[in-house]
């Protein structure tokens, strides 16, 4: 005669199991392929809008993604790009504590206005980081024809008074 478990026993086990699933998932999906290493840089480099118009401005972006505690140089650009007016420059950094370890964000965001209508060549980009030198690729770009103002920097002069306008009503 066979001899049955006791019906307590049965619960005990699948009240656990679901416990032991989970954990061999969560050793599965965090196995060695799919960590990032300590060190490990990314970097990545883009202008928005990807087709300018001359006169108005555009941004060449950077963008460093680094894994672990890593020193690095700020990227070097020339001091002038042809056929570009730098208007400004911007710095955002971000840093992150996930599964993978500590993850810092760099963006770099450099403001250009492009000066007359043509394809030009935003030069690569430099970055020495861990005692490497790390380059993007240069980014071709074409400058449409535009206006020969730009709206969006002509100063609208100094507010105007309360008083009467040139048609005799108050503003």
């Amino acid at each position: 005669m066979m001899k049955t478990m006791p019906v307590h026993f049965l619960f005990k086990i699948l009240s656990i199991l679901p416990f032991y699933i989970i954990i061999g998932f969560g050793l599965f999906c965090t196995g060695e392929d799919n960590e990032v290493k300590d060190g490990t840089i990314k970097i990545n480099s883009h202008v928005t809008p990807e087709t300018g118009i001359a006169g108005k401005p555009l941004q060449f972006i950077i963008q460093i993604e680094m894994y672990g505690k890593l020193k690095y140089k700020k990227p070097s650009l020339p001091g002038t790009i042809q056929g570009f007016q730098f208007t400004g420059t911007s710095v955002n950094k971000q840093i992150s504590y996930g599964p993978e370890g500590r993850m810092e964000t760099s963006i770099y965001t450099y403001n250009l206005i492009p000066l007359k209508p043509g394809t030009f060549q935003l030069p690569a980009v430099t970055i020495e980081a861990n005692e490497k030198i790390y380059k993007t690729d240069p980014i071709q770009i074409v400058i449409e024809e535009g206006n020969e103002r730009n709206e969006n920097f002509i100063h609208p002069g100094p507010p105007k008074s309360p008083g009467p306008s040139d048609d005799g009503t108050f503003i």
